[in-house]
């Protein structure tokens, strides 16, 4: 149980938050095999919320022992702090004001990535990976979306 409270001179926002939930997983493969899974759904009832489903999935399949790609997937919530996720207002005289009560965020997130080991002279040096990245902003309930089409990583 989480009690916060978050006050600038008339204004107070106090909650207190108790989140109890379930969670389950399921693994598929094991070490030797080229491809494993693993799925997971967590069950949460929030007091203020209600009930909050969290989905997730991880895959990962070997090409070649030194060739990998793994992709995931899942879902996640956030009970926004208004005071301490905007501080950087407070830096003017400008004043605040909030409308309207704060409701729960949720967000729906993935990746993908490819990892290459290799070798120089027999010794494995490292490793290199490849992520797509795409960045996504909403404003005013409308999406803007810029694509970055790759990031290489580069580890030794």
């Amino acid at each position: 149980m989480t009690c916060n409270d978050e006050s600038v001179d008339d204004s107070v926002f106090t909650r207190t938050e108790s989140v109890p939930g379930v969670y389950f997983e399921y693994t598929y493969g094991c070490e030797e095999a080229k491809f494993g899974a693993i799925a997971g759904v967590r069950a949460d009832y929030h007091n203020l919320f209600g009930w909050l489903y969290t989905p997730r999935v991880n895959l990962k399949y070997n090409f070649l022992p030194e060739l990998i790609v793994r992709a995931s997937a899942g879902r996640a919530y956030r009970t926004p702090n208004t005071y301490s996720d905007n501080i950087g207002l407070f830096v003017s005289a400008k004043e605040l004001e909030v409308l309207e009560k704060p409701k729960m965020e949720d967000a729906w997130n993935g990746g993908v990535n490819l990892t290459a080991r290799f070798k120089v002279n027999g010794k494995e040096e490292g490793a290199w990976r490849w992520m797509p990245i795409i960045p996504s902003l909403i404003i005013n309930g409308s999406p803007i979306n810029s694509v970055v089409p790759h990031r290489f990583t580069i580890i030794i």
